[in-house]
């Protein structure tokens, strides 16, 4: 008997997935499970018979498709992105529904109407690449529909991905745009070079060890990508970079033929049973050394250390192109600084540890940025960051306003750009200010996956799940922050939000002293003073917390000032809350979740009605006067 020979075909597969679903689905999984119902009908559906393709199948948050039209297969995702940004127009941040897509042209084998091999495997790569709302694509979707779609390409270089023999080339889309651009990272502006631009040259494999090669090779491809999701950076291609490869070249020479600011050069060395990895930045106009790390690990666990390396390199980058480009601004061009320079300034300011005047001066940058060019993003999301800081330290002499404005301003860079990671970070940050705390949970996870070496987004999502109680989750994404940038000028905000989760788990003498370090590393930080009183109460240290609210109340002399009369009953009730160890938030005069944990706890012990409200009782057995 004949043995049945496989059907193939050449298809333009297209895989989508829905971006946190298992968030949603935690939110309301009634609704969310009718929402995508609904969307698959009115939205999905019908662009895909328009442009003639065929749903494959359905699988829980994703869905497979194909078409015998590349062309088609782009235009129907572009038109399925689209369709989904309206429907969201009018939904709160957390219940929107976000698509990640990936387009690969490629044999595929028919089973019986499914279909399998590496083209449908490779779209499925590719779609884990894409944005939230984006769209990346193959090499061979890029050739075909190059010019005919309105799309440019952004080249992403090639990719190694996992259980695929080689590298795969990949784009990612930039819907709206005209003709058949392709470029590593459009650069912000003309007429000089991009300020943040950046050459990662391939890392010098120092081992005779050939596999040595391939993890020096793919640091190099993995820290390119990543240095490209910073927000105004312009990153040159991958495949640029490694015709350098094994060459002796002067990296003056080569920033200058490549147009770039800054280069990065490393090199990977195996030492017995241990790989030590060197990174170096040099600044392409002065050949100065700007910044250097060394990074070792075993060798039994190369793929952690690699992806490890990667963020942390990433991250401190981030920080450091930025502080760079901030010093050469001040000293090239003093008296005619352009809106960038002024919005590089302002960011080197609020990069260093968090003061009033710092914070003063960062605004004093933006303001003036903003009046040169007033929907520069840089500038808008950095004077909102400023005023978010003035309420989140204590600052503000009128917190809403502060909060409305710094709102106002995110908005605004949002329009603009709706996928600027940092942008998010910050109104996470406002959410939570305002007590908006799963809405900040959405928000944080937005800025994480638009970059995930942004430490400061880990940090923030950290504190608004501990906001919500999720102590646990909490922890680890502080840890992540840690881990992310442990040399970091902001370290304190992870610490005191990890110490505050580990005084949750009774883990108290951790948490002391995570809080003491955060409390050295930033002394204006006034609410990791009650945070300290919240720890020494809970280990019954009974003077000890006085003293860190006394501590407190000195750096916050105008604590009470412009509040109403219920807010300085709260303030009170949380100080007093947090000298006898049940409080771990700030004095902010706002009830929300924390404080009603607290009170629950303290309403127990103290055999009262647990009513979770300050009550006459409960504020009668903490001594707190209306």
């Amino acid at each position: 008997m004949a043995q049945k020979r496989d059907q193939r075909r050449l298809a333009a597969v297209l895989v989508a997935d829905v971006v946190g679903y298992s968030r949603l689905m935690e939110t309301d999984e009634t609704a969310t499970l009718n929402a995508l119902r609904e969307r698959r009908k009115t939205i999905l559906e019908p662009i895909v018979k328009e442009h003639g393709g065929r749903v494959v199948k359905v699988m829980g948050d994703g869905v497979l498709v194909e078409f015998a039209s590349a062309v088609n297969s782009v235009k129907a995702a572009i038109e399925l992105q689209g369709r989904f940004v309206d429907a969201n127009e009018n939904l709160p941040e957390n219940r929107r529904i976000l698509l990640r897509v990936g387009i690969n042209l490629g044999d595929v084998i028919d089973d019986g109407g499914d279909i399998y091999g590496d083209g449908v495997n490779i779209a499925a790569r590719l779609e884990t690449l894409a944005e939230p709302g984006g769209i990346c694509v193959s090499a061979k979707i890029h050739a075909e529909t190059s010019g005919k779609v309105a799309a440019a390409f952004e080249d992403l270089g090639e990719q190694q991905f996992k259980n695929i023999a080689r590298p795969v080339s990949c784009f990612r889309l930039v819907a709206g745009a005209e003709g058949n651009e392709t470029s590593s990272r459009a650069a912000p502006g003309r007429g000089r070079r991009p300020p943040l631009s950046i050459v990662v040259l391939p890392f010098a494999n120092l081992s005779s060890d050939p596999e040595q090669g391939y993890f020096a090779d793919g640091l190099t491809e993995d820290i390119t990508t990543d240095l490209s999701r910073i927000a105004d950076s312009f990153v040159i291609a991958r495949s640029t970079a490694f015709a350098y490869k094994d060459k002796a070249t002067d990296l003056k020479s080569v920033a200058r033929e490549l147009g770039v600011h800054y280069v990065l050069e490393g090199s990977v060395q195996r030492m017995g049973n241990r790989v030590r990895v060197g990174a170096r930045l040099i600044d392409g106009r002065s050949g100065a050394h700007l910044w250097a790390d060394r990074f070792e690990h075993d060798i039994a666990e190369l793929a952690a250390f690699q992806d490890e390396v990667t963020q942390r390199i990433a991250q401190a980058l981030s920080l450091e192109l930025v502080d760079a480009e901030s010093r050469h601004s001040r000293s090239s061009r003093p008296h005619s600084p352009d809106a960038v320079d002024l919005a590089m300034q302002g960011w080197s300011f609020l990069n260093l540890p968090a003061g009033k005047g710092n914070n003063i001066e960062a605004r004093r940058l933006f303001e003036r940025s903003l009046t040169i060019d007033e929907q520069l993003t840089s500038s808008l999301v950095g004077l909102a960051s400023s005023y978010v800081s003035d309420f989140g330290l204590g600052w503000s002499s009128n917190s809403q306003a502060d909060l409305d404005h710094a709102a106002g301003l995110i908005d605004r860079a949002l329009l603009i750009d709706p996928k600027m990671a940092i942008a998010h970070r910050v109104r996470s940050w406002i959410f939570i200010a305002s007590g908006r705390i799963p809405e900040a949970v959405t928000a944080a996870e937005t800025a994480v996956a638009l970059n995930r070496n942004d430490s400061m987004a880990y940090s923030l999502l950290a504190l608004a799940l501990l906001h919500l109680g999720e102590a646990e989750q909490s922890r680890l994404a502080g840890e992540k922050a840690i881990k992310l940038s442990p040399r970091d000028p902001n370290l304190w905000a992870p610490l005191s939000v990890v110490a505050r989760a580990q005084l949750l788990f009774g883990e108290n003498d951790a948490a002391l002293a995570n809080l003491r370090k955060a409390a050295l590393a930033n002394p204006a930080a006034s609410f990791i003073r009650l945070n300290l009183a919240g720890a020494y109460g809970r280990m019954g240290r009974d003077r000890e917390a006085r003293e860190a609210v006394g501590e407190f109340l000195r750096l916050v002399p105008d604590l009470m000032e412009g509040r109403t009369d219920r807010e300085i009953t709260v303030i009170k009730a949380q100080i007093e809350l947090a000298a006898r160890g049940y409080y771990f938030g700030t004095a902010d005069g706002l009830t929300g979740d924390m404080l009603e944990r607290a009170l629950a706890e303290f309403q127990q012990a103290q055999g009262l009605a647990e009513t979770l409200e300050l009550d006459a009782a409960t504020l009668g057995g903490l001594g707190v006067t209306v």
